[in-house]
């Protein structure tokens, strides 16, 4: 609820007390990425969806946020392979769109990056 109010810090702060009473909660270390991504601390959210994963491996929200936090960290490759992790795992209409709007925006970056490289390139030969 806290989060849906972008009361951001506040929903961390739950999180982090339903943590501590159960560090075992999955959803929870979920949630606690959810925030931290929201919160612009992407190498903190990916520590919080790997615990999640490493709690259960087959949380496919997990694998979505880890691939939204490595995509915002420009890891495409990395945030190729979640994606693809989540796809795997449970594949219905709704997320499978989704995680192709997650492809597709990722392959623009690199074909964005692959242009200007190609452009560097070309004029340090020049």
């Amino acid at each position: 609820m806290l989060w849906r109010l972008h009361r951001l810090d506040e929903a961390l702060k739950s999180v982090d007390i339903v943590l501590v009473r159960d560090s075992g909660l999955a959803e929870a270390w979920h949630s606690g990425g959810i925030i931290l991504h929201d919160l612009g601390a992407y190498d903190g959210a990916l520590a919080a969806y790997d615990k999640a994963l490493t709690l259960k491996p087959n949380l496919v929200e997990a694998w979505l946020g880890r691939g939204n936090a490595l995509r915002a960290r420009k890891r495409f490759e990395e945030a190729f392979t979640a994606y693809d992790k989540a796809l795997a795992l449970k594949l219905d209409l709704a997320e499978a769109g989704l995680v192709a709007a997650m492809f597709s925006t990722i392959l623009s970056a690199m074909t964005k990056r692959l242009r200007l490289m190609t452009r560097r390139c070309r004029s340090s030969l020049i």
